[in-house]
């Protein structure tokens, strides 16, 4: 009986179900695979926007969804709408990231609101780019 309650409350815990969606929209291995960036769209439901972002990962490890569906591991880039983003590894330990504008804000605030500029030992530059697509 204690086995089959500690069952259903792993099965029924909330990371089981996470209530947002992360959708990988893009990602690149440095030179050496030592490294991989991806990129994902975040989208936790109708009352939040989009959220894209960029995440560092050593090849021998992964990125690991926290509980309500979001991965923040490595996290390095982050700006508040649907927006591309490639890669550019310019050697094993320098990426340039780019990406593209987002739409001006009523607040005339800056979308972007996280660029590090390092990931161990990666050094992170960022070029952004002319939006070509529409806001989703």
């Amino acid at each position: 009986m204690i086995l089959v309650g500690l069952y259903i409350a792993l099965v029924s815990l909330p990371w089981s179900c996470g209530i947002c969606d992360e959708e990988i929209i893009g990602e690149a291995y440095s030179p050496d695979r030592k490294h991989l960036a991806r990129a994902y769209v975040r989208n936790c439901g109708a009352t939040t926007g989009f959220l894209t972002h960029a995440n560092l990962r050593s090849r021998w490890s992964w990125f690991n969804t926290e509980w309500v569906g979001t991965i923040k591991d490595g996290q390095v880039f982050a700006n508040s709408c649907w927006s591309k983003v490639d890669f550019a590894w310019k050697d094993n330990s320098n990426l340039e990231i780019q990406y593209e504008k987002c739409a001006p804000r009523e607040n005339g605030k800056d979308t972007v609101w996280m660029k590090e500029t390092f990931w161990n030992d990666v050094d992170v530059s960022y070029l952004e780019v002319p939006r070509q697509i529409e806001d989703k």
